[in-house]
């Protein structure tokens, strides 16, 4: 008799690559939202920034829906599709580098060239790359509990809850700063289109449509770790005030969870950064497998060239953006949020599946 899986146990197992995706999305929307939060919404209205912040969480949700839409079925449109997400994770994974360089740089390592700093960093991605498409995000899955409590604890460790005076004014600097904040913020919904790439394993399952999980399986992760995001946003406005927040001119020293009442360094704060940065490189990474997979789906024929050329593509750009300086990332990443945008109205011409 042939060697037959039970149904069951492959329905098991399909739901469990979606389960790593799934985390592997919420890991990488809850660090973007940090990100844009720190680079962009506290430039424009300082300790609100986490009020702005919320905007993230609907529309990384209804991103995640439109995703899952796309999984059970191509429709019209789908190597449009396939070509956006290609280009929007590839800008992510550039804009998740940048702020682990500006992060790494302004905090662990300030006497090391920035260059330095961008090329172990890159370093490092790649060879979680290499990996293969599995290695990555079995790795995030397996860090599901150690990076959100491990961030959790030790950001509350650094408060000080004798005043929240950094909370104070409410808006920061204004109802109009807020709202182009909040604007911004939607931008950090663009790793929820992770989820509408199917897990490598899954690519030949005949069974895989079936048996994608609903769209509540992904939208509450992905708005969990979006709502991780602006927490931690939250305790940086906790840890300073609003004239600190306005002193503080680079965007790697934003990010850093340091309270400023009651100063002290230690090792918490350290593995604390660290937390962070490995937070933010694994955006990276899952952005360059993500934009492959992407430019796979366009283009069978690219095969494995996908990585390696997405590879190639980010290392020229990260390399130009060193020399011009890191900061510009930030000032560009809000144009994140026009691809998701397209991506929702590409998904409203998607046909059902006869």
């Amino acid at each position: 008799m042939p060697n037959m899986i039970p149904e069951t146990v492959l329905f098991a197992r399909i739901r469990a690559a979606y389960r790593v995706r799934a985390v592997s999305a919420a890991v990488c929307v809850g660090a973007s939202v940090f990100a844009l939060g720190a680079g962009v919404g506290i430039p424009l209205c300082l300790n609100a920034a986490y009020l702005a912040a919320l905007a993230a969480l609907p529309a990384a949700g209804l991103t995640a829906l439109l995703a899952r839409r796309v999984l059970v079925g191509a429709g019209r449109f789908a190597r449009a599709r396939h070509a956006l997400i290609g280009l929007t994770l590839l800008a992510l994974a550039l804009f998740a580098f940048a702020a682990t360089v500006s992060l790494v740089h302004q905090t662990l390592l300030p006497l090391a060239r920035i260059s330095f700093v961008a090329q172990v960093s890159f370093l490092f991605a790649g060879l979680c790359c290499a990996t293969g498409a599995q290695g990555a995000p079995r790795m995030t899955f397996a860090l599901r509990g150690v990076l959100p409590v491990g961030l959790a604890a030790l950001s509350l460790s650094t408060l000080s809850f004798e005043t929240a005076a950094g909370l104070f004014p409410l808006l920061g600097t204004g109802a109009r700063n807020l709202g182009l904040s909040a604007l911004c913020m939607i931008a950090a919904a663009a790793p929820a289109l992770l989820i509408a790439l199917p897990p490598p394993e899954l690519k030949d399952v005949p069974q895989r449509e079936r048996a994608t999980p609903g769209a509540w399986f992904f939208v509450w992760r992905v708005m969990l770790g979006a709502a991780l995001g602006v927490g931690l946003l939250m305790v940086l406005s906790l840890c300073s005030t609003y004239e600190g927040l306005a002193a503080q001119q680079t965007w790697g020293r934003r990010m850093l969870i340091f309270c400023q009442r009651e100063p002290h360094e230690g090792l918490g704060e350290t593995i604390l950064t660290l937390l962070q940065a490995l937070s933010l490189l694994l955006c990276a990474i899952h952005g360059l497998l993500g934009a492959a997979q992407a430019w796979q789906a366009v283009w069978p024929r690219l095969g494995r060239g996908a990585l390696g050329g997405c590879l190639l593509v980010c290392a020229l750009l990260l390399t130009a953006l060193v020399v011009a300086g890191v900061g510009i990332a930030r000032r560009v990443a809000p144009l994140l949020g026009v691809p998701v945008l397209l991506f929702g109205v590409l998904c409203l011409g998607r046909r059902k599946k006869p």
